[in-house]
């Protein structure tokens, strides 16, 4: 699963921070965690100041998220949705069967994890 959380660094980090409006440093740290819990709040998200794919959605992140089994939430439902299998929000065996014959219908890498690749096929965030 795609997470930015406290102690993360990098170029993801100072997107996060840019559309979050804090400091650009390129580290996730007090005054980041503070903005994705008011944001997360905002959204009706679980505030846990923890930028998973849920978050990293309604941010507009989508090229920095990654679903894969065993992940729960929003935006797995939304996938499920897409996929035509039962919405529970969590990543489970039917779910995994139905994205890899996604993905090999599409002629895409069938590798059973949702990447941006993916992601875009599926026209999840247009």
């Amino acid at each position: 699963m795609s997470v930015l959380k406290r102690g993360s660094t990098g170029e993801a980090v100072v997107l996060l921070q840019q559309i979050l409006g804090v400091d650009t440093d390129g580290i996730f740290g007090a005054a980041t965690e503070a903005a994705v819990v008011e944001h997360q709040h905002s959204e009706r998200l679980t505030a846990d100041g923890i930028a998973g794919p849920d978050t990293l959605a309604t941010l507009g992140m989508w090229n920095h998220i990654t679903l894969q089994p065993g992940d729960t939430g929003l935006t797995v439902k939304k996938l499920q949705a897409a996929l035509g299998v039962a919405e529970d929000g969590v990543f489970g065996p039917d779910t995994t069967h139905a994205l890899m014959a996604f993905q090999e219908e599409q002629g895409i890498a069938v590798d059973g994890v949702v990447g941006p690749v993916t992601l875009y096929h599926l026209n999840l965030f247009t």
